[in-house]
């Protein structure tokens, strides 16, 4: 009976909605019986969402002693399940719980458990599912080279997660020569794992994370690479301007100049879908408005950006008419380019958080010109939104705004106003994001909030 769970989460849904009523008109009476309200949600949720088994959802559980082995017992009934993962500290589960229910999911083909794993858990995978494409144990000092035996026999598996784990450099060499993955994760040098293992082993590989101090050498010997991420880079990477097969560049903790990113990007610009910048000082944000031509994702997380008051960046617009997804977080200097966002009309998602340039008039200004029709979610926090007007104009010529995040965090929205929309919006929690059924302030197709 596939369609049950669905049906019956439905129900709950609906069950809960009718509880949150009650609790708004009589809040005494669910203040008296609390207790009895309590246990039956948490009952239900165990019975309707482990079942659906994504298992992230287990956070939503108040584990306890009777509930603590609830989760595996369940899982060990789910054959027919292809995910699993657990959330990172579940101390609640023993790793011979998990061992003695995971052996029944032979048809498993993606598993993930951070920093709880051990070697005893790998070896049941390996005697129990062939199957295993995805396997994801980072953090997990319990797993050692003593379970690369075990990993061997997983031989469809594409993609091993294993930094900061116990498995040396030279027993991820031995996984790597034996098995055809596609991934490389490996925060270390990766140099010496280049050079000992064979070509036609790396010739499979499409992503690799890493970190390097010879960047000709993974351009030489990684020719079908289509995602990069570099970490900690301190030498000259100009060289990764030859990749001409990447796709996705995602670049973590260097300086800017040191690395001459200029170049590189200059090249890589050409054919880059998404690009992502993380703690990267002296920043040049026009280096990357003037090269790249396709890109699609773009996020600058905690980055310092290099002033650069005497360059027209309004006129190399056109080369971000194809961007869809902004992120910008905690980004100092970036006054100049803020004003900029409401021109890239292909956007439709945009994220900023932490940056005092982007205020409540940029974004009411852009979204009311026009400009940013296509937007279909806004998230934004600790910004400069201070006059709740411009943001509820915003939303309201926003037509095809579907989520917009962190009203709860903005000030403007302290006071009657905020007041005003809270009380239009009557929503549920049970999936993290809240349920709009507002047609005020709110366009009626909005679906949804995150707070």
């Amino acid at each position: 009976m596939p369609e049950l769970i669905p049906n019956m989460l439905n129900w709950f849904t609906k069950f809960v909605k009718e509880i949150n009523k009650i609790k708004r008109i009589f809040p005494s009476a669910i203040k008296l019986n609390k207790p009895f309200y309590k246990t039956m949600i948490t009952e239900m949720l165990g019975a309707l969402l482990i079942p659906s088994i994504k298992v992230k959802n287990y956070k939503l559980m108040p584990l306890n002693n009777r509930t603590k082995s609830l989760i595996m017992q369940i899982v060990g009934t789910l054959s027919n399940i292809t995910e699993l993962t657990l959330s990172r500290g579940q101390v609640y589960i023993t790793s011979i719980e998990i061992e003695d229910n995971i052996m029944y999911l032979n048809k498993l083909k993606k598993f993930e458990y951070k920093y709880g794993c051990t070697n005893g858990i790998i070896m049941v995978l390996g005697e129990h599912c062939k199957k295993l494409r995805e396997l994801n144990f980072r953090w997990s000092k319990k797993v050692g080279t003593l379970c690369i035996k075990d990993l061997l026999k997983l031989t469809k598996l594409r993609n091993i997660d294993l930094p900061n784990s116990n498995i040396t450099i030279y027993g991820y060499i031995k996984l790597l020569k034996n098995l055809k993955l596609e991934k490389i994760c490996w925060f270390s040098t990766i140099d010496e794992i280049l050079d000992l293992v064979p070509q036609r082993n790396l010739n499979r590989i499409t992503s690799i994370s890493c970190y390097t101090n010879n960047p000709t050498l993974l351009v030489r010997k990684l020719p079908r690479i289509t995602e990069l991420t570099l970490h900690n880079a301190d030498t000259d990477m100009s060289a990764l301007g030859k990749m001409s097969s990447l796709k996705v560049f995602n670049l973590i903790a260097c300086y800017y100049k040191k690395i001459k990113f200029a170049h590189s990007i200059a090249r890589l610009g050409e054919h880059l879908v998404e690009l992502r910048l993380f703690g990267i000082i002296e920043l040049r944000f026009t280096d990357i408005i003037f090269s790249c031509k396709v890109l699609k994702t773009l996020e600058i997380d905690t980055c310092q950006f290099h002033a650069n008051s005497d360059v027209d960046v309004r006129s190399e617009l056109p080369h971000f008419e194809s961007l869809e997804s902004l992120k910008l977080v905690n980004c100092g200097h970036t006054d100049e380019y803020v004003n900029l966002f409401g021109h890239y009309a292909a956007l439709q998602r945009l994220h900023v958080q932490k940056v005092k340039a982007f205020s409540d008039m940029i974004l009411d200004d852009a979204i009311t010109s026009g400009r940013l029709n296509n937007l279909r979610e806004l998230i934004v926090e600790n910004c400069d939104f201070t006059n709740s007007k411009h943001v509820i104009s915003a939303i309201k010529h926003s037509t095809h705004l579907q989520t917009f995040g962190n009203l709860q965090k903005m000030k403007c929205f302290e006071g009657e106003h905020g007041e005003g929309i809270k009380r239009d919006v009557r929503a549920t929690t049970l999936d993290l994001t809240l349920i709009s059924e507002a047609d005020d302030y709110i366009c009626t197709n909005m679906s949804s909030y995150r707070f």
